[in-house]
């Protein structure tokens, strides 16, 4: 069957089927993921534009993903709700007969095989991200993800006062306010260049995403030099004391006063499993 590489998608974890053995006697585990997105962006991705999934009552794009031997082995820490982004997997466009757990309306299927090269696994949650690569399969360690509410990192520029991370679901608009602004991480899935503003600042808007499956748009204002300098989609970063407003009837973070941010290598996150 004709079978073509994936670049980046993106999803949420809505079932979860237990590690088995196929037929062929290798491990095999299977998971169905929800767009979180708009409604087209997952669809955006595919090379065509493929049916809804059957059972889908919000009209969101399912897709059947299956890892397969070391990835079902090393993938099993995915859990219903996780917010995952994938990229390499192959897409085969019929499922086989054998496949009596999908349903008939999916029309293909995602699979991550020990011989594919160049696929990255990202999990998001509870403001970890893990990732596994093709290169670092085989010394990856399934993690033991213990999820809670609040995040909290003893902050020693505050004297130890831990500081408190939101998710992007609980966001809700504040005034451009330090006292009042919120303190995130996100993965990076779009971006532009800092660009001169009509002020003395440069501009940067990106689009993040958490692993409460929600996005928000940013436009960040800083100098030149100062301006965030995203290498690729994939790329982490945590922003401290973000404010955020509402703007054409969608939230969006600004900068505020005390507005700090760090990046991480999404790569880099991606080797060290």
């Amino acid at each position: 069957w004709p079978a073509a590489k994936m670049g980046w998608i993106c999803g949420r974890v809505k079932h979860v089927y237990p590690l088995h053995t196929d037929s062929d006697d290798k491990m095999n585990f299977q998971i169905i993921i929800q767009n979180v997105a708009e409604h087209d962006s997952l669809e955006d991705a595919l090379d065509e534009t493929p049916p809804h999934g059957g059972g889908n009552q919000d009209g969101h794009l399912e897709l059947h993903v299956y890892f397969k031997g070391k990835w079902a082995e090393k993938c099993q820490f995915l859990k219903k709700d996780y917010t995952v982004m994938l990229k390499g997997l192959l897409r085969v466009d019929k499922p086989d007969q054998e496949d009596s757990q999908m349903n008939n309306s999916f029309q293909f299927k995602l699979i991550a095989e020990d011989t594919n090269q160049g696929i990255c696994v990202r999990c998001i949650c509870d403001g970890t991200t893990v990732s596994v690569a093709s290169e670092t399969l085989d010394g990856f360690q399934v993690p033991q993800i213990v999820p809670s509410r609040k995040r909290k990192v003893p902050s020693s520029a505050h004297q130890g006062t831990p500081i408190i991370y939101s998710k992007l679901s609980e966001l809700v608009p504040q005034d451009l306010d330090e006292r009042l602004a919120y303190n995130v991480y996100g993965v990076i899935t779009s971006y532009s260049y800092p660009r001169q503003s009509k002020g003395k600042d440069c501009s940067t808007l990106l689009t993040i995403i958490d692993e409460s499956g929600s996005f928000l748009d940013l436009v960040l204002f800083f100098s030149e030099a100062s301006s965030p300098r995203i290498r690729r989609v994939g790329d982490i970063i945590r922003i401290h004391r973000m404010g955020v407003v509402t703007y054409n009837g969608k939230l969006q973070g600004n900068k505020t006063a005390g507005t700090a941010f760090l990046l991480f290598d999404g790569v880099a996150a991606a080797a060290d499993g």
